[in-house]
């Protein structure tokens, strides 16, 4: 309300942050696959994506930041630990069952912000 009451065009500034966050992800899936090769695998890397943007918040860079680390870490222990007596899968899961088990407890991630809209 206030940004159109001094003349700036929300709509537009909405559409340059979407232009801008769509090529900066083009940038980082195009660097993805020149270093470690192109290959089926690299969907999975991109769909883990998901949970660690709803664990960390959806509006929050270093909610994700960390959501990444306690994602990894705990993908890395039970692919270590967990693995060899389930014969496998269990590594691919966990990011998702984090993820539940997280949005359960508190909906909007570990770091986003609550916010109350009365209409």
């Amino acid at each position: 309300m206030l940004a159109h009451s001094v003349g700036i065009k929300v709509g537009n500034i909405f559409l340059f942050s979407w232009v801008i966050a769509c090529v900066i992800a083009a940038v980082g899936g195009v660097l993805m696959g020149v270093v470690t090769g192109l290959h089926i695998g690299l969907t999975a890397m991109g769909l883990k994506a998901i949970p660690v943007v709803l664990l960390g918040g959806l509006e929050s860079i270093p909610g994700c930041v960390i959501a990444a680390m306690i994602i990894g870490l705990v993908e890395g222990l039970v692919g270590g630990y967990i693995d060899p007596l389930m014969g496998g899968g269990a590594r691919d899961v966990i990011p998702y069952l984090i993820m539940i088990l997280v949005l359960i407890v508190r909906p909007q991630g570990l770091f986003g912000w609550k916010r109350i809209e009365r209409v």
